[in-house]
């Protein structure tokens, strides 16, 4: 009898000792993070049409939510940058945006309505951790890319814009992308009511081909290298990101056209430091509404 309860002593133990080990093994394992890419994290290919694009944000902007590296003694930022889209979403149209691969490499899906892609050098493409990725979203990808691993060709066409999440594929909204490199880890921090899946996040075009990076300089007067879509660690710790509810994880940016140069997005077409056109692209004196604004646009 009393074998019988040690039996069943070791039967319980097992079913919950086992997985909960296995748990903190991976989750060890996947702290384990190169400090930089392979060389071939490279991209050469631009990964949209820059024609479409409007504009986008810096690496530790205050747009959006509170989105960062795990455990970091950073202050609240988004190290994301969002691209924002000269056109509004049209119901029923899930092919506005084309997005193209950005490098030769694999197409890995992530747990989001995004496309995660890691380098042809990366020897085990099929395993979700300690690989440095680069993440957009939201899209979804053309049919022939359905599989848990795909070999893309730099420049290819890989998929769609397509934010179906919340109803949103039947609004006339602003179209969208979020960018990431980093590496991703688990558990997720949560912190701010955000999850936080990502290690040594940095900006997309720290890793973007310099003949790939002329295209945004050309389309942005002004611009000069990366750091200038970058704000520094040292800015935001003396100009702290504010939440509009205490908890987070939404930012409360105040309004576009009220911003100091240093936090405004950057726009195409427009100088990276000509606050003044920021200002009246942001007050619409640049569409066809103007004569509708007399006042704020003769400013």
């Amino acid at each position: 009898m009393l074998q019988k309860g040690f039996t069943g002593l070791r039967i319980i133990l097992n079913i919950f000792l086992v997985p909960f080990t296995l748990l903190i093994l991976v989750n060890l394992i996947s702290q384990i993070v190169s400090d930089k890419p392979p060389s071939d994290f490279l991209i050469t290919k631009n990964f949209v049409d820059i024609t479409q694009v409007d504009g986008l944000s810096k690496l530790r902007s205050c747009e959006g939510h509170r989105n960062m590296p795990q455990y970091t003694d950073e202050p609240n930022s988004s190290f994301k940058h969002y691209l924002y889209f000269k056109d509004k979403r049209i119901p029923g149209n899930n092919q506005q945006v084309k997005i193209f691969a950005p490098f030769d490499g694999y197409i890995v899906h992530p747990l989001s309505q995004g496309v995660t892609m890691v380098p042809l050098s990366t020897r085990f493409p099929w395993w979700p951790l300690n690989q440095w990725r680069f993440n957009v979203e939201p899209v979804h990808t053309l049919p022939q890319f359905g599989g848990i691993i795909n070999k893309v060709k730099a420049g290819e066409l890989i998929g769609y814009f397509n934010d179906d999440r919340f109803g949103n594929a039947e609004k006339e909204a602003p179209i969208t992308l979020d960018l990431i490199a980093g590496v991703t880890a688990i558990p997720p921090q949560f912190k701010d009511g955000n999850g936080e899946p990502w290690k040594k996040m940095d900006s997309v075009f720290n890793y973007m081909s310099d003949a790939v990076f002329e295209e945004y300089k050309s389309a942005i007067p002004g611009l000069v290298n990366r750091d200038d879509l970058i704000i520094s660690r040292e800015w935001r710790e003396t100009h702290p990101c504010k939440y509009r509810a205490e908890g987070g994880p939404y930012f409360d940016n105040g309004r576009p056209g009220d911003r100091i140069i240093e936090e405004q997005n950057v726009y195409l077409g427009i100088g990276i430091k000509d606050l003044d056109k920021i200002k009246k692209k942001l007050m619409g004196c640049y569409s066809e509404d103007v004569l509708q604004k007399p006042v704020e646009c003769s400013k």
